[in-house]
């Protein structure tokens, strides 16, 4: 994809802590077999700030944007900020591939 080396390390530094932010979430939700409710929906949806906030306050700022946008999608769809196409950081398009293929083929809740 032509990333310098540094762009490739803060993308796989962020990979490793994308989903720092689910440490802040109740286990019954990231446990919940079944579909979540709005509001369970509601509360997962915040573990991107959480992530971000936890890195912003030790000044990791590039892999804490990174790890913020991980799931903001291409149409605009998604969240926090619903940014769309190339305003969502290259590190969090990745991410967010990355997760996806990895939710297809492992077994998840």
């Amino acid at each position: 994809m032509g990333l310098d080396a540094e762009q490739v390390e803060l993308t796989r530094l962020a990979g490793s802590l994308h989903d720092l932010g689910k440490l802040a979430i109740p286990e019954e939700i990231l446990r919940k077999p079944g579909t979540l409710t709005d509001s369970e929906r509601l509360v997962l949806e915040r573990h991107p700030q959480i992530g971000f906030r936890m890195l912003d306050s030790l000044g990791v700022d590039p892999v804490a944007g990174v790890v913020l946008h991980h799931h903001e999608r291409w149409d605009g769809a998604g969240y926090p900020d619903g940014l769309r196409g190339e305003q969502i950081p290259l590190g969090a398009r990745i991410i967010f591939v990355t997760d996806a293929y990895d939710a297809m083929t492992t077994d998840r809740t």
